[in-house]
């Protein structure tokens, strides 16, 4: 397979198979969403997961949803998983 370089945003670009030209018409018809993943969220402001299941909990218990036992468990719960010293970070 011989390889296809085509121009997009003036930066040469290896087109390689018929995904990346797919790719580039649903651009040029303004028709391409990009989902990123990986933290890219955390970038600009959003919260993280921890953060998101904490005040979730927090908002389960001020609706009377759960008890205090259970926000307090959840709470720790969430402590737990999201620390780093349950995996071994070598």
């Amino acid at each position: 397979m011989s390889n296809k370089f085509e121009y997009c945003f003036g930066s040469r670009i290896l087109i390689y198979s018929p995904t990346a030209s797919l790719i580039k018409a649903a651009f040029e018809l303004n028709k391409l969403a990009v989902f990123i993943g990986a933290g890219a969220s955390r970038l600009i402001g959003c919260t993280g997961w921890a953060d998101l299941a904490r005040n979730y909990v927090k908002e389960c218990f001020r609706k009377h949803c759960i008890n205090y036992l259970e926000k307090e468990r959840l709470l720790q719960e969430n402590e737990k998983l999201h620390s780093t010293d349950w995996y071994d970070l070598r």
